[in-house]
């Protein structure tokens, strides 16, 4: 047994991996795509993003909303900013969205 940390959610077959595998590919064609993560690139599969692309990952660290008001920045400025994080860490981050992105009418909103 290995003392090393395993990444959640790295089986091959995963939505998590095939999410950050996605992420990556489209941003082989597209130099505008940046990844802001929450620390937990090991869970939402952005560690092949991080891998290939370092300079267009953003660590915001544990402060979701602040990361959803910078997102809000730099798609304004033209970039197309990827917020990653768990659902349940977002909570508060949602007031972020309606204050920072749709109440400005200046970025769109994709689900």
């Amino acid at each position: 047994m290995s003392n090393n940390p395993s990444l959640v959610g790295q089986q091959v077959n995963s939505l998590r991996e095939a999410f950050g595998i996605a992420l990556t590919e489209l941003a082989n064609t597209d130099d505008k795509i940046l990844v802001m993560d929450a620390d937990v690139a090991g869970g939402t599969g952005t560690h092949h993003f991080r891998s290939a692309y370092p300079e267009r990952f953003i660590q915001c660290g544990i402060a979701e909303q602040n990361m959803i008001s910078a997102a809000a920045g730099l798609a304004i400025t033209g970039f197309k900013p990827f917020v990653t994080t768990f659902a349940t860490f977002m909570l508060r981050g949602i007031e972020q969205i309606r204050l920072s992105v749709a109440y400005s009418k200046k970025c769109e909103i994709r689900c």
